[in-house]
């Protein structure tokens, strides 16, 4: 990989691209939208948006090599490496960028063909370009002068093919967007009409994609066009490594290879033999390339500051430990408390690209040691809990519960946000967000959220009250729409316009001492300041999915209580792709019927379409309720009127009732 990483920064040098650094894996605190760097083009998103206010505003043209870690969100890998040859978390991201017409979508084709036919010498006839086909429901034509550019440059007809969803990329629900071309290889020498197999078989891989970026995906949904023009292009370094070394995937490639080498040394697994599916007996070399990839993205993310933690890009660090963990002493026979002599493997496969790793790599090993021991205590505790109970023993399990609930409160108390942003909110007595509740169905059975009208009461810029501001900063509405993050749910995201269009993009929602904060970007070169009248638009996509999300641990809670699993809930986190659902559990919980017992109440629920209804009632009556579901902590206040959820028409028939303040 050094070799590629220096002949494409060179190359690029020579038609007057910037060489920038990678990033950090962790995004800038502005940037609240990611958890960590997942592209290329993650630094450069200012630039895209059209603002002038930072760092590489200046730039025209520039090149990359990124470190890069898909964990969450849209582009999340987690749950399916080690199932195929080819999926990672961690990985490296070659890009090139011309911002603002600099050149043009030609120039990006030809560079990018010049570079891999000439530079690294692949044969042209093992390569299949794609491009946008044209959509009658987004109502865009065919990107027919990206086929004649092709064309032009000498690729066969039978080798450009037309697609559609593969061939329009999207930032994310909002922003800078654009059609795209990607260039495919063919794994299979020899084979030259294999353009049918393109987007359908591993044997054809995407190399590079070239995104003309030209559009902007407001709120509402539509596509409007960009001022200026940008080009975004990105490829995976592993996987051209392993076009370049000619072996099979990425986890043969040089890159990785040497660290699945030295979990084979400590594996009473057998050697790692690079099969998949049924021909991998016990799932040994999934286990390898988890192993391997987890261990990378740890080590770096390690090195970038992430500490593992209870929530956010902690939580995801400290699971990616956990499976490291299991898969090395479950599946590959490795011996307990080895995997931190992993890291000086990781750090030596990468300290050319990334020297920094070096200063870090005795502190990562330590803080890897530290996590695989409170694992196994953890695991051991579990064990003692079953051998206690085969012997009759007691555990103090009372005092167990004390304790948690001691470090769930000092955890509250240290909270970052409140830390890092002390928001003064105590004189803004006219805020409220009860708007976050007003939402109709329609008579199809689809939500409706109608946009609203409110001003703006105060606006900060990094915690303190300024008149106004037009960078990054924060913000309280006086009728709030957007939901805040609080209860385990997610907080919303969305625009706020102005008369004269988008505002300001929000990002984050906190619940500071009761009034929620909205953390975000002022669009391009406007500001925004207190008194502002603006129209409120919330993502309705990601809302509609953190409804989805939250209405399922409702139905979780109900059947598992019927199923008679277990000691209640204790704790949830939902967001718009996933959900995570803590109970207090028993040995059933864990036995097969039980859960099967419980998909299939829930999934009972869900086929037979009953509705959700919301009832506010004074906390009295809704204690008396048989069914309420809710437990209520002595000792902590609630509100005198509550919000009642229910799963059924009426009370009589309704289940998963549950006092709730989310959405």
């Amino acid at each position: 990989p050094f070799q590629i990483r220096r002949n494409f920064i060179r190359f690029f040098e020579n038609y007057d691209h910037v060489h920038v650094p990678s990033s950090s894996l962790v995004p800038p605190f502005e940037d609240r939208s990611l958890l960590f760097t997942n592209a290329g083009m993650n630094q450069f998103k200012s630039v895209f948006l059209g603002r002038t206010d930072n760092r590489w505003a200046f730039l025209e043209r520039a090149v990359s090599y990124q470190k890069c870690l898909r964990v969450g969100g849209k582009h999340n890998d987690l749950e399916v490496v080690g199932r195929d040859l080819h999926h990672q978390t961690f990985f490296e991201m070659l890009g090139n960028w011309s911002f603002n017409d600099s050149y043009s979508k030609e120039n990006a084709c030809m560079l990018a063909w010049h570079f891999l036919t000439d530079i690294l010498r692949i044969d042209p006839a093992r390569l299949y370009v794609s491009y946008f086909g044209g959509s009658k429901e987004l109502n865009l034509p065919p990107d027919e002068s990206c086929r004649k550019i092709w064309l032009k440059i000498g690729v066969a007809e039978s080798h450009i093919l037309p697609f559609t969803t593969e061939n329009i990329w999207e930032m994310g629900a909002t922003g800078p967007c654009g059609l795209c071309t990607e260039i495919h290889y063919d794994r299979i020498p020899g084979r030259r009409n294999a353009g049918h197999l393109v987007n359908v078989d591993d044997s054809i891989v995407e190399l590079w994609n070239i995104v003309f970026i030209s559009m902007m995906r407001t709120s509402n949904g539509n596509l409007e066009p960009l001022p200026s023009h940008h080009i975004d292009t990105g490829m995976g370094l592993e996987r051209l490594a392993s076009v370049m070394q000619d072996v099979p995937s990425n986890f043969d490639t040089d890159a990785l290879a040497g660290i699945i080498k030295s979990i084979s040394s400590i594996s009473k697994a057998g050697p790692y033999s690079g099969k998949v599916g049924s021909d991998d007996c016990g799932e040994h070399d999934a286990s390898y390339r988890i192993l391997a990839d987890h261990m990378r993205g740890v080590v770096v993310s390690l090195a970038d500051g992430v500490e593992p933690g209870a929530c956010d890009a902690g939580f995801v660090i400290r699971k990616m430990l956990r499976r490291s963990f299991w898969h090395a002493v479950s599946r590959l026979g490795i011996d307990r408390h080895a995997c931190a002599a992993l890291v000086p493997v990781v750090v030596s496969s990468l300290k050319q690209a990334y020297p920094e790793l070096r200063h870090h790599e005795e502190s990562a090993a330590k803080c890897v040691a530290e996590e695989e021991r409170q694992f196994w205590n953890i695991v051991d505790k579990e064990v003692t809990r079953d051998l206690a109970k085969k012997h009759a023993l007691t555990l103090d399990v009372q005092r167990f519960e004390e304790l948690k609930q001691e470090a769930k409160e000092l955890s509250k108390r240290t909270s970052t946000f409140t830390s890092s942003d002390p928001v003064d909110v105590s004189d803004l007595h006219r805020h409220t967000d009860t708007a976050k509740y007003v939402y109709i169905r329609n008579g199809a059975g689809s939500y409706e959220f109608p946009p609203m009208k409110t001003n703006i009461l105060a606006v900060f810029d990094n915690g303190k009250r300024v008149p106004s501001i037009s960078c990054s900063g924060s913000i309280v509405l006086e009728n709030c729409q957007f939901h805040a993050e609080e209860g385990g749910q997610k907080c919303d995201r969305g625009i706020l316009e102005s008369e004269e269009g988008p505002i300001f993009e929000v990002l984050d929602v906190q619940k500071v001492n009761g009034v929620a904060v909205l953390h975000g970007n002022v669009v391009g070169n406007q500001s925004l300041s207190g008194g502002l009248a603006i129209k409120q638009k919330i993502d309705v996509n990601r809302r509609m999915a953190l409804m989805r999300a939250h209405s399922a641990t409702h139905l979780l809670n109900w059947a598992l209580r019927v199923v008679g699993a277990g000691g209640g809930q204790r704790g949830s986190s939902i967001s718009e792709d996933s959900l995570r659902f803590d109970y207090a559990t028993e040995d059933c919980a864990g036995e097969d019927d039980i859960m099967e017992a419980v998909e299939s109440l829930v999934r009972k629920v869900i086929v037979e379409r009953k509705n959700v209804v919301v009832e506010e009632m004074p906390l009295s009556d809704a204690l008396q309720l048989s069914q309420l579901q809710s437990e209520f902590r002595e000792g902590k206040e609630y509100p005198q009127v509550v919000r009642v959820v229910r799963v059924g028409d009426t009370l009589g028939d309704a289940i998963a009732l549950e006092c709730c303040s989310g959405t």
